[in-house]
């Protein structure tokens, strides 16, 4: 893929993706209801073979394979990705905003459905309406997600991205409060979580491939999504035994000002600064690779 066509054709994919997870429940239960469980399931199969035999038609030119003596060893490799990744401000700063998001959202997760179950009271039909509310938010971000950053600026763009995720998180805590009805709020709050998420991570994504070399790209790759996903049940684990101190409400305020704070790993950064995707990083060659 030309660096150049990265966000659109990461938003496509962005598009594609909302539009299965807004529709596929939806026509699973109905084919369900009109034909059987069994047969749901035998269709959802054929769907995934069309989906093999559609990837098996992809035909693109890749890179020769490096020869066997010229590869690194996996520690070198994995510690070239380490260094590749603190050592650079833009990819530092997307790093450390997505470990801290992930740390703190996954408190929120771990507490989610307790909290507006036991605290709230939902009922199940009116938490799975909550729920459903990603759905079309998602679809809009990603429709969103490439047109963005040409009239905010691409730094804006993620730092608008994430102030939108923890404003969304915040409203949680507020569904007992005297505001409006809890299932408005939080239906507010999952469906404008599905509008920023495909916009932070469409652009996200491509910046970081934009400025990464070819034979960098599965490193860095791996060493961001270990360390921003990597956090995640010290994030569960932190959450629930935070509640089973300090109460539901609390954790969950407390963890929504996390997510907002991971905004600072953005604005205290070069990424504010950034207009437009970078000019793509010329690869440095098989020789890179060393002995």
């Amino acid at each position: 893929m030309p660096r150049p066509q990265l966000v659109d054709a990461n938003a496509s994919l962005e598009v594609s993706s909302s539009t299965a997870t807004m529709l596929g429940p939806s026509l699973g239960g109905l084919l369900v209801q009109l034909l059987t469980a069994p047969v749901a399931i035998a269709a959802d199969v054929v769907s995934s073979l069309f989906s093999a035999l559609t990837l098996s038609a992809i035909r693109a030119p890749e890179p020769a394979p490096i020869a066997r003596e010229h590869r690194a060893s996996a520690v070198r490799q994995i510690g070239e990705g380490l260094r590749h990744v603190a050592g650079h401000p833009l990819l530092r700063s997307i790093t450390a905003c997505g470990a801290i998001h992930n740390l703190f959202s996954r408190m929120i997760d771990a507490l989610f459905i307790l909290f507006v179950v036991t605290v709230v009271g939902l009922d199940p039909i009116t938490l799975g309406l909550v729920l459903a509310a990603a759905g079309p938010g998602s679809l809009i971000g990603a429709l969103l997600s490439n047109r963005l950053p040409s009239r905010l600026g691409l730094g804006r763009t993620l730092i608008v991205a994430q102030v939108i995720t923890g404003l969304s998180r915040l409203l949680i805590p507020l569904a007992v409060g005297p505001l409006a009805s809890p299932a408005i709020i939080l239906a507010a709050s999952t469906f404008l979580l599905g509008v920023a998420r495909p916009i932070f991570n469409v652009n996200q994504l491509s910046l970081r491939q934009a400025i990464t070399a070819d034979r960098l790209q599965g490193r860095v790759n791996a060493t961001m999504r270990f360390v921003m996903w990597g956090v995640t049940p010290f994030g569960a684990l932190l959450g629930g035994m935070a509640a089973s101190t300090f109460g539901l409400q609390p954790v969950l305020f407390v963890a929504g000002l996390g997510v907002l704070a991971a905004t600072l790993a953005l604005v205290l950064s070069p990424v504010a600064s950034l207009q437009r995707q970078p000019d793509p990083v010329d690869d440095l060659g098989p020789s890179a690779h060393g002995p």
